[in-house]
């Protein structure tokens, strides 16, 4: 998120807040916000493809974490000879 559109969500928001007290009402004023700021016909989309990597099944979440268990190994290792060689 832009950090205008940030800040414009900040200012609906804290508007919605002193109006009711909360801001249970949020999406309504921000959707109002939006028709108003680029017309009914014209609001922006986001098009951008979300993340798509789900760890449903068992065998997707073991390789994740055997990737994980190499990964510490090398680090150990590296640190292992790091050491060694400082040492000599």
């Amino acid at each position: 998120m832009s950090a205008m559109r940030k800040l414009e969500r900040n200012v609906v928001r804290s508007k919605c807040y002193k109006q009711n007290g909360n801001t249970s009402k949020f999406a309504d004023e921000w959707k109002s916000y939006r028709e108003t700021k680029f017309g009914k016909e014209s609001i922006p989309v986001s098009t951008m493809p979300k993340k798509k990597r789900f760890f449903d099944k068992k065998d997707e979440m073991i390789n994740v974490l055997r990737y994980q268990k190499m990964k510490f190994q090398e680090y150990m290792a590296n640190l292992k000879k790091d050491k060694e060689v400082t040492s000599e």
